[in-house]
């Protein structure tokens, strides 16, 4: 009997020891990223400094970067240092699934791809810079739909700490604390969802077109929540009706001029100053609920 386990315990340290030799050896070679990146180039790129893995299926990495692109909008997002796991067994049903992610001081940047409806020319100078990947001036040939499901990408309980660096479009913000979320993507033309959204943040800065501070000191406390809705068919506000938030709110506005284009087409209403946000605000596909509590008020 005794023999019987030292022989079981004796196979399972080999089979860790292979593990850890083959994909460590993996994970430092330069080759593995070539293979990585060279699967679909024109629409995901990834590269890390180091990487590493202690068991099965958890990955550690440093100076990680990621960026990519849909038909629509290009990405990219940075990490100093992140680590995840990933399941094996879904990859047969076309399923990439990733759980248990941790990450620190996350840089993401977004910029929109033109349309045939859009042209984004005179804005286009406050976009984000995105690595390797060149600002579309006109409108992208877009290779005709794949028949299937395609590709499905589930992220989940991922969650980010320290001080973080987000720009979307023309809006910049620097902020800082925790942020967690499972996220469900799928390609070509599926949905997309966003579970069990928490934040607990303090906003330093929130800038529009690179120069303009519309808000300091903020702070936001609550959760956040997209119902299954897909991108390609709710572009822009039409996504708002998927949105559901419930967060206390606190924040010093430093310029109310921006409301006026919002404000614009009630008689040319128009508002100028600064301020201060505060309160407790609920909403829900497309509509402010009867618990939202926020005041505004003006110097």
């Amino acid at each position: 009997m005794k023999n019987y386990i030292f022989r079981i315990i004796a196979a399972i340290i080999i089979i860790e020891g292979a593990y850890l030799a083959l994909f460590n050896l993996a994970l430092q070679l330069p080759v593995t990223q070539t293979l990585v990146n060279g699967i679909k180039p024109e629409k995901f790129a990834v590269t890390w400094e180091k990487a590493w893995t202690w068991h099965p299926f958890r990955v550690h990495a440093r100076g990680i970067s990621a960026n990519g692109q849909t038909s629509s909008q290009q990405w990219q997002v940075d990490a100093p240092a992140a680590s995840a796991s990933i399941d094996i067994l879904p990859l047969l049903w076309r399923t990439v699934k990733v759980s248990d992610v941790i990450a620190r001081d996350i840089d993401y940047f977004q910029r929109p791809r033109p349309r045939v409806n859009r042209d984004y020319a005179a804005i286009r100078q406050y976009f984000p810079s995105i690595r390797d990947r060149a600002v579309d001036t006109t409108v992208p040939v877009r290779p005709p739909k794949k028949t299937g499901t395609g590709w499905k990408v589930v992220v989940a309980d991922a969650h980010a700490s320290g001080q973080h660096h987000v720009w979307i479009h023309q809006l910049q913000s620097t902020l800082s604390g925790t942020l967690q979320t499972d996220v469900s993507y799928q390609s070509r033309g599926g949905p997309f969802s966003l579970s069990n959204g928490k934040a607990d943040v303090m906003l330093d800065t929130l800038l529009i077109n690179n120069d303009l501070t519309i808000l300091k000191q903020g702070q936001i406390k609550g959760t956040i929540d997209f119902t299954p809705f897909v991108p390609s068919e709710n572009r822009g506000l039409k996504s708002l009706e998927y949105l559901h938030v419930d967060a206390d709110i606190g924040a010093q506005l430093q310029d109310l001029d921006f409301l006026s284009f919002y404000l614009n087409n009630l008689y040319g209403m128009n508002i100028t100053g600064a301020g201060e946000l505060t309160g407790h605000a609920r909403y829900a596909a497309g509509y402010l609920l009867p618990q939202t509590d926020l005041l505004i008020s003006a110097r």
